[in-house]
């Protein structure tokens, strides 16, 4: 791998990663900045040729994995594998309640309850122009959107599940996704493919994948 520096924390924790996917059991792992835990549980998790599941505490976080991380150890390592980045419903925007919202502020009538405010006529050019030309409706487009912005709980999609989603989740073996979790990269090594950004807006499913590899 080309740039790439041998670290001895790195080393033994990806070894105790190894482990446990071999043999079973439960690993906490604690290590410093620098330590490259990324690659330290990404690069077993792809060697075992098992299907696993990552999931990570920020979408920031997840997108250097599926972005940057998968990719590069793809080029790197030689082995096809997929991935497919998942997403709690919430990031994604509704349809249904993006046209309320939208006629609300156009015809200046309260939604969900409360009135509209000069914010959102501020917003809504830019929601509409993103809204006109998104193809996944995730949130994550919208760099200039605050994160704890409240008006996204009145335009984002309903958290239960829709067809779409079960069926991504179903064909990487990750049957079963409770509530609680916000957002996982699906890795399985088993099969030669791609790499694919599958999401659900309003009952939507996309795919945004990179050429497969040869076997």
């Amino acid at each position: 791998m080309p740039g790439f520096e041998p670290r001895e924390g790195q080393r033994r924790m990806a070894a105790a990663v190894a482990t446990v996917i071999d043999d079973g059991g439960t690993l906490l792992a604690e290590a410093g900045t620098g330590t490259g835990k990324t690659l330290a549980y990404l690069i077993p998790a792809i060697l075992s040729r098992q299907r696993v599941l990552v999931s990570t505490g920020t979408k920031n976080l997840q997108e250097q994995v599926f972005f940057k991380d998968l990719p590069w150890l793809r080029e790197s390592i030689g082995i096809p594998f997929t991935a497919t980045l998942m997403k709690g419903r919430t990031n994604y925007l509704c349809l249904h309640r993006w046209e309320n919202y939208r006629d609300a502020v156009d015809g200046n009538t309260g939604t969900t309850g409360r009135l509209i405010e000069i914010g959102d006529h501020v917003l809504l050019p830019v929601l509409q122009e993103w809204a006109a030309r998104t193809k996944t409706g995730d949130r994550a487009e919208l760099r200039d959107l605050p994160e704890d912005l409240p008006l996204w709980n009145e335009l984002s999609a309903d958290p239960k599940p829709s067809p779409g989603v079960a069926a991504t989740a179903k064909s990487f073996h990750v049957v079963r996704l409770s509530g609680s979790f916000t957002f996982a990269v699906a890795i399985s090594a088993a099969f030669a493919g791609m790499f694919s950004n599958t999401s659900s807006s309003g009952g939507r499913a996309t795919k945004r994948s990179l050429p497969s590899m040869p076997t």
